[in-house]
C-alpha cells in the first residue's frame, strides 16, 4: 500500500499527517482523538441553543420583574423597620439624657 504524505492542517510544527490514497482523511493518532473531534462538533452545535425566540424567555423576564418588585417591597419593609428602631433608640437616649440631667440637678 502506498502512503501519501500531506502537510497537517494544524501547522508545520506538528509534522505531516499520513493519509490513505483516495480517502482524504488523516489517521488519528489514537482512537480517543478521533472521538474527541466528534464530541467537539456536538458541543459546537449546542452553543447556538439559546439564540432563538422562545416563550420561556418572556416568562423568565416576567418572573425576573416580579422578583425585582418583591425585592423592592422587602427593601421598603426593612427601611421602615430600621426607621422604627432609630426612633426607639432616640427615645431611649432622650430619656437617659433627662435622667442624667435630673441626677445632676439633685446633686447641685
Amino acid at each position: 500500500m502506498v502512503k501519501d504524505y500531506k502537510p497537517s492542517r494544524r501547522g508545520a510544527a506538528r509534522g505531516t499527517a499520513i493519509t490513505k490514497p483516495g480517502t482524504g482523511r488523516s489517521y488519528a493518532s489514537s482512537p480517543c482523538s478521533a472521538r474527541s473531534t466528534v464530541s467537539r462538533s456536538k458541543t459546537a452545535g449546542k452553543l447556538h441553543k439559546g439564540l432563538g425566540h422562545s416563550i420561556a424567555k418572556s416568562a423568565r423576564k416576567n418572573n425576573d420583574e416580579a422578583t425585582y418588585q418583591k425585592c423592592l417591597a422587602m427593601i421598603d419593609e426593612i427601611q421602615k423597620e430600621f426607621q422604627l428602631a432609630l426612633k426607639e433608640i432616640d427615645k431611649e437616649r432622650a430619656y437617659d439624657s433627662q435622667s442624667i440631667q435630673r441626677l445632676h440637678a439633685e446633686k447641685a
